[in-house]
């Protein structure tokens, strides 16, 4: 086109973002993935790595560059098939078919236990977590004489601790007026970790009929979340969670780190405390949260698994101890 003299050809914008946004775009993208491939798992490696929480199990990683970027790809992929699977279950429920039978132990329904009970077997959800995550723990763990329940939490865990474990204590305690002397065993994920700890608690100050507790926590946020610490220094937090869920999962509050005082104050002889980490879990960090150090504790930490996948991935592992737990009780 011939442009008449006195004017210059000054490109449109249309024009530039055709030849410069595609260019820029390609080199964005280039560079996000070499950090999401490459920087991100030694990011995260090191972001659980170096922030320690008072009264936490430290475990050292030995892990050479090589598998810690293996395992970061390996937990984000098991990650997202676990959070599939849970859609899959979350959907199957508000379509009226439900595999199995949830608890809830705020409801009126009334409990049958068995006649020749031998001990009572609940499961604990994390915050906005599902039961059908424990199907397969219920499965093993299941016989003819054990009262064994999948439980859902109070608000789906957006609750203080003290509420959330107060249903379930109930339950508990109108089993233990037909059988006093049995057994107690709680397993939990995640949110369920601090709730099941305050279970623990109050059975144990029933004196001479605390009976025997085994409790189990696979990601267990007992010393709080990074993330909602994070959410809480920004303000947001305040926005999507209430002030009660706040204090006991802000990992810099004093709420988590008295229950973990208390936990290992006092008798410990009728208690066993199990704990399982992952070094890939991103939404309770560090995961060292999830290690209170409590003496004669078994702490595992496990690679290559997600926050939800890790349940999962620890179930031979955590029903093998629990069966050990039984035949001694």
């Amino acid at each position: 086109m011939h442009i008449p003299s006195g004017f210059s050809s000054v490109p449109s914008i249309g024009h530039l973002s055709r030849q410069i946004l595609p260019h820029n775009i390609k080199k964005i993208c280039a560079v996000a993935f070499i950090i999401l491939t490459f920087v991100c798992p030694f990011i995260s490696y090191y972001a659980h790595a170096l922030v320690k929480g008072k009264q936490l199990k430290h475990i050292p990683d030995e892990r050479i560059y090589r598998k810690i970027f293996l395992d970061w790809h390996l937990a984000n992929y098991r990650e997202v098939c676990a959070r599939i699977v849970s859609g899959k279950e979350r959907m199957l429920d508000c379509l009226g078919y439900r595999k199995g039978h949830y608890l809830d132990p705020t409801s009126r329904e009334t409990v049958q236990w068995k006649e020749k009970s031998s001990c009572l077997i609940l499961f604990v959800h994390g915050l906005d977590g599902h039961p059908s995550h424990f199907a397969e723990y219920k499965k093993h763990l299941e016989r003819d004489d054990r009262d064994t329940h999948l439980l859902t939490v109070l608000n789906g865990g957006h609750c203080t601790t003290e509420d959330g474990a107060a249903p379930i204590l109930s339950l508990i305690g109108k089993y233990r007026e037909k059988f006093p002397q049995n057994p107690i065993v709680l397993i939990g994920t995640s949110r369920g970790g601090p709730i099941m700890a305050h279970i623990e608690l109050e059975l144990r100050e029933q004196g001479e009929a605390n009976p025997r507790v085994y409790v189990g926590t696979i990601a267990g946020a007992n010393n709080g979340a990074g993330l909602m610490r994070l959410g809480t220094i920004f303000r947001v937090a305040y926005l999507f969670f209430n002030p009660g869920l706040i204090e006991a999962l802000d990992f810099n509050q004093s709420v988590p780190q008295d229950l973990i005082s208390r936990q290992k104050a006092g008798d410990l002889s009728k208690r066993q405390f199990d704990y399982w980490a992952t070094s890939g879990d991103f939404t309770v960090t560090p995961y060292s949260s999830g290690f209170p150090d409590i003496p004669g504790a078994y702490h595992f930490l496990v690679h290559g698994q997600g926050h939800t996948s890790v349940v999962v991935g620890v179930r031979e592992d955590v029903t093998g101890r629990v069966e050990d737990f039984l035949l001694q009780s």
